[in-house]
């Protein structure tokens, strides 16, 4: 569980996983990290917040931040149901 703890120490609070995925797309190994909700918490990746503008991974912008950490309802939920066949390991077998 090497690759836990090497992803863990760069996350913000060393946050924990419930599950970490793997799943080949286009030919590239791909990992999905399913975190635990963090209500208000931005979580940060080797200490950068991330987000989409359109189909771009960029840095999260300060006002798209602010919004994460006052939001008072947990906006993961309802990600969860269009991509759960990626997650679901039923799905796809594919757990690390």
């Amino acid at each position: 569980m090497k690759l836990r703890k090497n992803l863990a120490d760069l996350l913000t609070n060393r946050i924990t996983f419930i599950e970490i995925y793997k799943k080949k797309i286009d030919g590239k190994r791909v990992l999905f990290l399913q975190i635990p909700s963090s209500l208000g918490v931005v979580v940060m990746f080797n200490d950068i917040a991330y987000g989409r503008d359109d189909k771009s991974l960029v840095g999260l912008n300060f006002e798209k931040m602010n919004h994460i950490q006052y939001r008072n309802n947990d906006w993961s939920e309802e990600l969860i149901d269009r991509g759960e066949a990626h997650l679901n390991p039923k799905m796809n077998p594919g757990v690390i």
